[in-house]
């Protein structure tokens, strides 16, 4: 017996197929060392691999065939074998497997198998084809009797790239009458994208004439290894059992595929998500309910379906809305995401899984322009100058920080700004609301422009698959729920969406907000604010001849400089939890935000000296006073509405209670006592300690003398 000069690994490969040595010399598949299959061609790696020859059925020597380059060897593939591990524990390999030489346009793969006349076979159409993805599936189908033409992928009967709708030698096959039968990988039921190829397949020689169906593989019982190929079936199960799975197809009367192509036409257009039961447009990222649904797809074909009669097997027709939300191949998904992705990025919006539930869709629709630095001669220019107007006269690093704000989010997709941006003054057309008009064209449908009704409103569509929010003429509110609700928005992760006539869902928040207002008084700010810069833009408004030129340069290529230029733009320490610097502006707004009580609370907080000064009790009264006191002090005459209560939301967080905030019994019996001195050394005094300051103030405690007898504030002796 002659020693194969095969390696074990190469007729392992072989063997898998179910193929033997043998076969291969018939098929015109030879093995290949590493270095041999490094001279074919650079772009080659350095492993051993299978050499695959296609042969051309229409030549007088199919042997020789086909030539698409002048001094290059006739098409072929190659099968790479990789002998050493390509990912980690329990990853998948992700290394491709087969690739043909630069520069040739894609063919079909007819096998050369002994008793298999294939120009008599491509040439009577009462002979059934088969059409397969791989050469090795379609040589073993073809060598147990089922000749069965193979296409290097999927969309591999046709080149895009040389405008070529059918492959030349398919073209040539008679089509008409002709039944053919696609046999892809058990998982195609589950891969959209498969089943859109298979349906291109289907009207492409369904245009020709041919009758195009799908067999469906069983899907392997090895939880390792589901995915099931037809040489792994015919290799487990033998020609017999694919007999009879195509006799089970036939009983079944299978429709053409390219009868049900609005089945197919849907699949690529909408997505049904399992978790709400509502079918979402691929391209705009619409919501619909199935009603709904099937109104705006209204004008498509009925389909043909399979039906049984007293009178036999028969067909009816039904509205493809309907028969699509029951297809098994639907496109569908467990729920939907919203990631937005780096500009040039073609990962795909559909992250499929074992698990149907646990697929995501990706809603996100894409930058409403690709970054290019040479757009526009002028540039960036246009934009620098309305940043340096609207900015004229702002703090030092003001204008810097703004525009990383910008910046951030771009170079950062989906990233969630911790601030928002308002822009006041009172003047109109001075550039404010032009901030967020001009990042409109870069973020395309990712953009939206609301008011305050909006923002105050129960129904927050508008917050869903955002990242940039214009809140434009946003009015003066002193009302503290608008304020919680407002600090939500600007940093929660995720949102809640609720819509009008739709159940409510979950996306990831990437909305930042650029706030614009007329009013200084527009937000409510405390002092501990981190989440909102304020700018107060005094600059003259913009001639109104500016504006035409302006939205000219923006839509005929600025967008897109702009764009490159904040993927640019140096952030420094600026990050995505960055706070937002206190201004002057901010400041007076903080200002305008207090009441009268709490602005004398915060005073009183700052020195209590200067602001009781001049009341009747403080020459008598120590470090501690209770409420009434207190409400004494600022209201005297009691002209305000203020009571105890409403003056202790005031000192909450800024005065201090002593004694833990418990009672302690003093000369006014049983009450709250603040500290309104000396807070480090009356919160860590004992309770016999407060009690002998209540009852003489001016006298010492322990070793602390706490008032002194001669106090001099503003001047004044006391």
């Amino acid at each position: 017996m002659t020693k194969s000069r095969w390696p074990a690994h190469a007729l392992a490969k072989l063997a898998s197929s179910g193929l033997t040595e043998a076969h291969a010399a018939a098929l015109g598949i030879s093995f290949l060392r590493a270095p041999a299959v490094k001279n074919l061609h650079p772009a080659f790696e350095a492993t051993d691999a299978l050499h695959i020859s296609y042969a051309d059925p229409w030549a007088q020597d199919p042997s020789s065939g086909f030539h698409d380059l002048p001094d290059r060897p006739p098409f072929y593939r190659l099968r790479y074998l990789w002998t050493t591990p390509g990912s980690a524990f329990g990853e998948k390999d992700t290394r491709r497997r087969y690739t043909n030489e630069p520069g040739f346009m894609v063919h079909a793969y007819f096998p050369t198998c002994e008793g298999v006349d294939w120009p008599a076979l491509l040439t009577d159409p009462a002979e059934p084809l088969f059409i397969t993805e791989g050469e090795l599936k379609a040589a073993k189908a073809t060598v147990e009797g089922f000749p069965t033409i193979g296409l290097g992928g999927v969309d591999s009967f046709s080149s895009r790239g040389r405008g070529v709708t059918l492959l030349p030698e398919l073209e040539k096959v008679v089509w008409a009458k002709r039944r053919v039968y696609v046999v892809y990988d058990s998982d195609a039921a589950t891969k959209p994208e498969v089943r859109r190829a298979m349906n291109r397949l289907a009207k492409t020689l369904g245009q020709r004439g041919a009758l195009t169906f799908e067999v469906m593989l069983p899907a392997g019982e090895n939880g390792d290894a589901p995915k099931v190929g037809l040489d792994d079936f015919l290799v487990a199960n033998g020609p017999d059992a694919f007999t009879v799975l195509l006799g089970s197809t036939f009983e079944r009367g299978p429709e053409p595929l390219a009868q049900n192509e609005p089945l197919f036409t849907l699949n690529d257009e909408v997505v049904y998500v399992l978790a709400s039961g509502l079918v979402v447009h691929q391209r705009s990222g619409v919501l619909w309910r199935p009603e709904t649904f099937r109104l705006a797809y209204a004008p498509l074909p009925k389909v043909r379906e399979r039906t049984e009669t007293k009178q036999g097997p028969g067909w009816k027709e039904t509205e493809a809305t309907v028969a699509w939300l029951q297809w098994p191949q639907r496109c569908a998904v467990g729920s939907l995401t919203y990631q937005p992705l780096r500009a040039g990025s073609q990962e795909p919006r559909l992250t499929p899984h074992e698990d149907p539930f646990r697929s995501t869709w990706n809603v996100w629709p894409g930058w409403g322009v690709e970054p290019d630095a040479g757009a526009h001669p002028e540039g960036v220019q246009p934009f620098l100058d309305v940043v340096d107007h609207v900015f004229s006269g702002a703090e030092p690093g003001a204008k810097e920080w703004f525009l990383r704000w910008l910046a951030c989010p771009l170079q950062n997709p989906g990233a969630k700004l911790f601030t928002a941006v308002l822009l006041h003054g009172r003047g109109q057309g001075t550039g404010k609301s032009l901030m967020g008009h001009t990042m409109k064209r870069i973020y395309g449908a990712n953009y939206t422009e609301i008011g305050n009704e909006e923002l105050a409103s129960t129904f927050n569509g508008w917050a869903a698959r955002r990242q940039f929010v214009l809140g434009d003429e946003i009015a003066g509110s002193d009302k503290r729920e608008f304020m919680d609700k407002l600090k939500r928005m600007i940093t929660q992760p995720v949102v809640r969406v609720n819509e009008k006539n739709l159940p409510a869902y979950e996306l990831a928040d990437c909305a930042n907000l650029l706030l614009t207002s007329n009013h200084p008084n527009a937000l409510s700010l405390r002092d501990e604010d981190r989440r909102v810069f304020v700018h107060h833009v005094t600059a003259p408004s913009l001639d109104d001849e500016f504006y035409m030129p302006y939205y000219l340069w923006l839509d005929t290529g600025g967008a897109a400089c702009l764009f490159d230029y904040l993927l640019r733009l140096p952030l420094g320490d600026f990050n995505e939890k960055s706070r937002a610097p206190m201004t002057s502006a901010k400041a007076a707004m903080i200002a305008h935000s207090y009441s009268d009580v709490e602005q004398w609370a915060r005073d009183l907080a700052a020195d209590a000296d200067s602001v009781l000064a001049g009341h009747p009790l403080f020459k008598t009264l120590g470090d501690l006073w209770t409420p009434a006191q207190l409400l004494e002090a600022y209201d005297p005459e009691g002209r305000t509405r203020v009571k105890s209560r409403g003056l202790g939301l005031a000192l909450l967080d800024l005065v201090p209670k002593a004694h833990g905030g418990d009672q302690i019994r003093g000369p006014q019996g049983k009450q709250y006592y603040y500290i309104i001195r000396n807070q480090e050394r009356w919160l860590a005094a004992t309770l016999d300690e407060l009690k002998a300051h209540l009852a003489d103030p001016r006298a010492p405690v322990g070793n602390v003398t706490t008032v002194s007898r001669a106090r001099r504030v503003g001047g004044r002796k006391y």
